[in-house]
């Protein structure tokens, strides 16, 4: 079967009606809770087959060690403590996100999809209480 963005984007409005909304060209996001919103898209010019995942963590404004948090961040990154073999990373702004790269056969299934949100809202979660510990 081959997969395409499409058959992605038809299962995640089915499964998450009210948490969907369609993004611009190939992406779309999901409003898991108040404070949780994962982006689904395809990169332009990347492989068809691969699918990204992203959601903003937290911001490194206000914290009390911005620069402890980043250091364990970039660990996390190296040892994939807690990131479920995602990648975190800072942006201009000093936002910390997680980002993740996922094969388009893998979440053209119900479970397969499912799979994968849990999977990676639990990662995001996991950083949001990490950053509590640096606050």
């Amino acid at each position: 079967m081959d997969a395409e963005f499409e058959d992605v984007r038809k299962l995640a409005e089915t499964r998450f009606s009210e948490a969907f909304a369609d993004g611009p060209e190939q992406s779309f996001t999901l409003s898991l809770a108040e404070d949780l919103t994962l982006t689904i898209f395809c990169i332009p010019g990347a492989p068809p087959s691969e699918i990204i995942v992203r959601a903003c963590v937290c911001t490194l404004e206000g914290m009390q060690q911005p620069d402890a948090f980043a250091r364990a961040a970039l660990e996390g990154n190296f040892f994939w403590e807690g990131t479920h073999g995602a990648t975190l990373a800072l942006s201009a702004d000093n936002e910390l996100f997680l980002t993740e790269q996922r094969e388009m056969e893998e979440l053209v299934t119900p479970e397969g999809f499912d799979a994968c949100i849990q999977d990676f809202a639990e990662a995001v979660r996991d950083w949001r209480a990490r950053r509590e510990l640096y606050a």
